[in-house]
């Protein structure tokens, strides 16, 4: 019994030293909230910046999106 009891206390010096080990939280980026916008456009418009946004690879919004902070 003398054996379990010596490694009950052994076990409980090792967690009473065992270093201190701290570690930080990941940063977290700043999620950007997105809202839907109605813009009336004329049939070829639409058109229009649907064929621009496929030859870019965008969505419309996303197209809308870089022109509109892209501008000067």
């Amino acid at each position: 019994m003398s054996d379990k009891f010596n490694a009950f206390n052994k076990a409980k010096e090792e967690i009473q030293n065992r270093p201190h080990v701290s570690t930080s939280l990941p940063q977290f980026k700043k999620k950007e909230n997105k809202k839907q916008v109605t813009i009336m456009l004329e049939p070829n418009q639409k058109e229009r910046g649907k064929e621009l946004a496929d030859m870019t690879g965008m969505s419309f919004s996303e197209l809308i999106g870089y022109l509109i902070d892209n501008a000067k």
